[in-house]
């Protein structure tokens, strides 16, 4: 019912309004709003950008089958797929939503000015989290949620520290399994090792990016991982799960590694790789940073969505 009023309210403003241009985002809301313009704005183009797959192979499948069935249905309704990654388009063109020529891959770009003094920031959260100058921190920014895979890596850090007494692990990021994580911070003797940063605001990522010595990215899915792209900007290579667009972000071998999903052994052998050669570790995230800094500013993201936009009308 209240998707029903939704879709109504969206189609008699979109009505009222007689927008040129219409661009929905996300899964559901994607789905009520281009119906909704459609069916109350013929003369609308419509633009729908896929930041991540609502249908991924983690969830049951009938969810998955009913997902795929309401994006083909909308399929009429779309003029043009921004896609934020050439994994999120290739995988969706073979669910049978859309050809090659119907999607755009514009990269999610985001503000790279405060990640230039990334080396001064970062020393001072550091010494706010109690991060001495001679130990290394290990970092991963991300939602405390199953999907994600924090278990991974809090196992993976639970060994490494056997051997590596002065590293340090940074969580960036709040969600449901908190407290199932900081269960397992105690039965492990990790306390002080492992350091909880919590929610933070969008704004002060680049702190705790810049704090880290190496960034890992353990999700299980993803679109285009932002999280990789901001500790790469803040000049730190990424160890992280090669899984959908994770592999766009980071070079294997050169801004950091890629591994495959839920391989402990090969993460940690990637982390130690990385903590036993720092002149390593150094050049890669100089790679990185380069790499982002190229491919994933905000100026660049809105110049190709403008030039879809005026194609798009000009048709």
């Amino acid at each position: 019912l209240k998707d029903t009023i939704a879709l109504i309210k969206l189609g008699l403003l979109f009505r009222r309004q007689r927008f040129d241009i219409i661009h929905t985002h996300s899964a559901k809301a994607g789905i009520i709003g281009r119906l909704a313009a459609r069916l109350f704005s013929p003369s609308s183009k419509v633009i729908h950008t896929v930041h991540g797959l609502p249908f991924h192979p983690y969830q049951n499948c009938l969810a998955r089958f009913l997902y795929v069935m309401a994006e083909r249905l909308v399929l009429p309704c779309t003029d043009a797929f921004i896609a934020v990654g050439e994994v999120m388009a290739g995988k969706s063109i073979r669910a049978g939503i859309g050809t090659k020529r119907d999607y755009t891959v514009i990269y999610s770009g985001f503000d790279l000015r405060p990640y230039l003094d990334a080396e001064t920031i970062g020393a001072e959260t550091r010494r706010k989290l109690g991060v001495s100058e001679n130990e290394r921190l290990l970092g991963m920014i991300g939602r405390l949620f199953p999907l994600k895979g924090h278990l991974y890596l809090l196992r993976v850090f639970a060994r490494i520290v056997r051997n590596y007494p002065d590293v340090k692990l940074l969580l960036v990021g709040d969600g449901i399994l908190r407290g199932e994580f900081e269960r397992f911070v105690k039965q492990n003797g990790l306390v002080g090792r492992v350091l909880f940063a919590g929610l933070v605001p969008p704004q002060e990522i680049v702190r705790y990016a810049a704090a880290m010595d190496i960034g890992c990215h353990t999700s299980l899915r993803e679109g285009l991982p932002r999280a990789v792209a901001q500790i790469m900007a803040a000049g730190k290579p990424v160890v992280a799960f090669d899984v959908d667009g994770a592999g766009e972000i980071v070079v294997d071998g050169e801004t950091g590694f890629l591994v495959p999903p839920e391989d402990e052994a090969t993460l940690e052998k990637r982390i130690c790789t990385l903590l036993d050669d720092s002149e390593l570790a150094r050049r890669m995230g100089k790679s990185a940073q380069s790499r982002v800094m190229l491919k994933f500013s905000r100026e660049t993201m809105v110049a190709e969505i403008e030039k879809l936009y005026l194609n798009i009308l000009a048709r």
